[in-house]
């Protein structure tokens, strides 16, 4: 005999609010830093209300780190057989993350991050990201990505 889950009580979850919020997360924090982010105006900027931000996340920094771990992309390894052809590939990574969409947030990170709880964390996995070597490209194996200032 199969056991069926019992339906949770209440509305079910709106996965387009989870994206509506981290959009809005991360675009207030690309646009004003961490001493103008606050969750009243994540939400007021996602169009939700405070308590649908609450229910999903327990602080401003758990917010914000979910936030750009769901919308920044790090540096993916390429390999596109030769030295030149990976350089290309990586810079243009570069440039997207840097001048793309949420460039602001990625530069305010690199700022920021080590002096906010949880942020810090996310900061060096994409630092980490970053510094992976390209398959081709074994000479570029110990180059390092900037690192924020302390």
């Amino acid at each position: 005999m199969t056991q069926h889950a019992r339906p949770s009580a209440g509305r079910p979850r709106d996965n387009d609010v989870d994206r509506r919020v981290a959009d809005a997360a991360v675009e207030l924090f690309g646009e004003h830093g961490w001493k103008s982010f606050s969750i009243e105006a994540v939400a007021r900027r996602a169009g939700v209300g405070k308590a649908s931000v609450y229910l999903r996340w327990d602080s401003k920094e758990e917010l914000l780190a979910q936030a750009l771990t769901m919308r920044l992309a790090g540096v993916t390894d390429v390999d596109t057989g030769t030295v030149r052809g990976d350089l290309v590939a990586l810079v243009r990574q570069l440039l997207q993350q840097y001048a793309g969409e949420h460039g602001g947030a990625v530069l305010r990170l690199a700022m920021e991050a080590r002096t906010i709880p949880r942020l810090a964390e996310r900061y060096e996995e994409l630092a980490r990201s970053s510094r992976r070597a390209p398959s081709s490209g074994a000479a570029f194996a110990g180059a390092s990505c900037p690192r924020a200032p302390r």
